[in-house]
């Protein structure tokens, strides 16, 4: 999992965390079976998106926009 993380293939920060979730999920049901003491990906901490600021458009940007929508 860590080399996944830390990988320079380029692979959204949510397939990554995707992946992690999975992973935990099945270490945990092992472990509920009793099949490992410890949940190895608890130690690999969850990777945060970082959010893009969004656009603001302007009023006479708007206009445009609707104008061209309705046609």
């Amino acid at each position: 999992m860590k080399v996944y993380v830390d990988t320079d293939i380029p692979v959204l920060a949510i397939t990554k965390k995707g992946f992690r979730s999975m992973l935990f999920a099945f270490f945990k049901f092992c472990r509920m079976r009793g099949c490992i003491n410890e949940n190895p990906v608890e130690g690999i901490p969850v990777i945060r998106e970082k959010l893009k600021t969004p656009k603001f458009y302007k009023v006479a940007e708007e206009s445009i926009c609707f104008q061209r929508a309705s046609l």
